[in-house]
C-alpha cells in the first residue's frame, strides 16, 4: 500500500518521475550487474526482462518508486515503502554502476526526505546498508540517518545472513 504518491521532484542535476514501464529497458541494463545486485537483499542476478516486469508490476504499484534521471537518462530509482509502523516509510535505492560516485543518491535522497517532511502523517523514515556497503551508510548518513542497531539480514543473492545496519531519521522538525 502506497503512503505517499510518487509525485514529480526536482533537484540541479536530477529529475525524479513515478517509475514506469517506459524504464524497462534501461532498468535491466543497469540491474543486470553483479556489483549493483550484491549491495542488495532481494535484487536478482543475472536480471532480465522478465525480472524487470515483475519489479514494474508487482512491486512499484505496493510502493512510491521514482526513476531517477539525469541528462543521461534513467540512472536508477529511488522508492520508499510502509513499514510496520504508523506514521513511518523506509527508503531504499540504487543506481547503475557508472553512475555511482557522482553525488546521485545523496540528491535523490535529499528530494525524498524533504518531499516526506511536508506531508502530514510522516513521523519517521527506516533505511539501511549491508555493513560492507560504505558508500550506501556515507549517503543516509548526508541525509541525517543515524544508526539504530545492527542484525543479521538474509541476502538472497549470497543465500547467507549477512550484517546489516539500521538506519532510522525524524521527519519531524528539530526543536
Amino acid at each position: 500500500m502506497r503512503l505517499v504518491e510518487p509525485v514529480p521532484l526536482r533537484s540541479e542535476r536530477l529529475e525524479l518521475r513515478e517509475t514506469s514501464h517506459l524504464d524497462l529497458k534501461r532498468l535491466v541494463e543497469l540491474a543486470n550487474d553483479y556489483d549493483v545486485a550484491v549491495r542488495l537483499a532481494t535484487m536478482p542476478y543475472p536480471y532480465g526482462e522478465a525480472d524487470g516486469r515483475w519489479y514494474l508490476e508487482t512491486l512499484v504499484p505496493q510502493r512510491t518508486s521514482w526513476s531517477i534521471l539525469t541528462d543521461q537518462g534513467f540512472v536508477g530509482v529511488i522508492s520508499l515503502k510502509s513499514e510496520p509502523e504508523a506514521q513511518t516509510v523506509g527508503l531504499g535505492y540504487w543506481l547503475g554502476r557508472p553512475f555511482w560516485g557522482r553525488g546521485y543518491a545523496t540528491e535523490a535522497g535529499r528530494c525524498v526526505v524533504e518531499y516526506c517532511r511536508g506531508l502530514a502523517g510522516l513521523s519517521m523514515m527506516k533505511s539501511g546498508h549491508y555493513l560492507d556497503n560504505v558508500a550506501s551508510g556515507r549517503v543516509l548518513q548526508k541525509l541525517g540517518f543515524e544508526e539504530c542497531g545492527r542484525r543479521r539480514l538474509h541476502h538472497a543473492l549470497l543465500n547467507a545472513d549477512v550484517e546489516h545496519v539500521d538506519m532510522v531519521m525524524s521527519l519531524r522538525p528539530a526543536r
